[in-house]
Order: C-alpha cells, then sequence, then structure tokens
C-alpha cells in the first residue's frame, strides 16, 4: 500500500518478492475500527501540489464540488488533507467529513468508490485497486510548462491495473462520474 518511487528501489537494488494482500480483510479491520467510513463513497485529496496557485486551486475546486455533489450527498465524500503540505482550505466542503490527518489516503481507498486529486501517490494506488480514480491535474492551471505531462507520467508509470481519469473541463468531470 504504500508508495515508493521505482527508481529508488532501482537504486536500492530491491527485490521483489511473491506476496499476497488480502483486501478483504483490510476492509474488515478498518469498517470495525473507523466505523464512520461506511458512508463514504468519494474522497478529495486536498492539497499536495507544486506549481500551482492556491486562489486558483480553490476556484477550480468550488466548481469541482457543484459537480461533485450533483451527485452525492455532502454525507458520501471525505475530505483528506495532504499530511505534509499546509491545509488549503475548501469551503464547499465544510459539510464533508474531514479525515484525521494520521489516517492513510491509501487505506481510505477501502472505502469509497471515487478517489479524485492532482497528483497523489493514492491516485494510482486506487486505480490499482480498481477504484474510479480521476486525477485534476488537466483542470488546475499550472506555472510550470511541463507539469501535465510530468503529473501524468508518474501516475501512469506506477499504474499496474485500472485506469486514472483526465478530465480537462467540468463536463468531463461530470461524464466521468455518472459512469
Amino acid at each position: 500500500l504504500v508508495a515508493i518511487d521505482k527508481r529508488f528501489l532501482e537504486k536500492a537494488r530491491a527485490r521483489e518478492y511473491p506476496h499476497e494482500i488480502d483486501h478483504g480483510n483490510i476492509k474488515k479491520f478498518l469498517s470495525r475500527r473507523f466505523d464512520y467510513l461506511q458512508k463514504v463513497r468519494v474522497m478529495i485529496l486536498n492539497g499536495g501540489m507544486y506549481n500551482v496557485e492556491e486562489d486558483e486551486y480553490v476556484r477550480v475546486m468550488k466548481s469541482v464540488s457543484i459537480v461533485l455533489f450533483k451527485k452525492y450527498e455532502a454525507s458520501e465524500v471525505c475530505l483528506k488533507d495532504h499530511p505534509n503540505f499546509p491545509v488549503v482550505e475548501l469551503e464547499p466542503f465544510d459539510k464533508c467529513f474531514k479525515v484525521p490527518i494520521h489516517l492513510p489516503a491509501s487505506l481510505l481507498c477501502y472505502h469509497c468508490d471515487i478517489v479524485i486529486g492532482y497528483s497523489s501517490a493514492t491516485l494510482y494506488e486506487a486505480a490499482n485497486m480498481d477504484k474510479k480514480s480521476i486525477s485534476l491535474v488537466k483542470l488546475v492551471p499550472t506555472t510550470k510548462p511541463n507539469q501535465i505531462k510530468e503529473v501524468i507520467d508518474y501516475l501512469e508509470d506506477h499504474l499496474e491495473k485500472g485506469e486514472i481519469e483526465y478530465p480537462i473541463e467540468l463536463d468531463d468531470l461530470e461524464a466521468v462520474l455518472k459512469r
């Protein structure tokens, strides 16, 4: 469940060994320990972006909330702030469940159907679990010319199965949520 860059593993000469993860047991454990996750269907990964102006990010996220709340109740959406970045306040999500900062986003994937973020490793982790994964990298304006390509390459390099959607416009996001 922990995301480690493949380049580091190569430099460390790490070897792969066969193992199995019992996803059912992980979900059962989380259900017993964190029963408030039962209603969560959508996880918003907040923050953790480079080369993005905060006011532009907040503007796009307000629009994303409008699209999202057409289909989901606030009680079905949780907001997970990045643990190593300053918290970005997103007023439209105030009524949503705020995940404790210490709870790993990758574990929350077991309790949601959709993960929405910018460039988080949790996006490919969710896709690898066959969850609907949506990156907002094409929706949120960036100050770095190659940012979109770099983020997509990073996410796709770690994708083992499933897919990550990259909506360009809000209509695209709405279409992805309907599927």
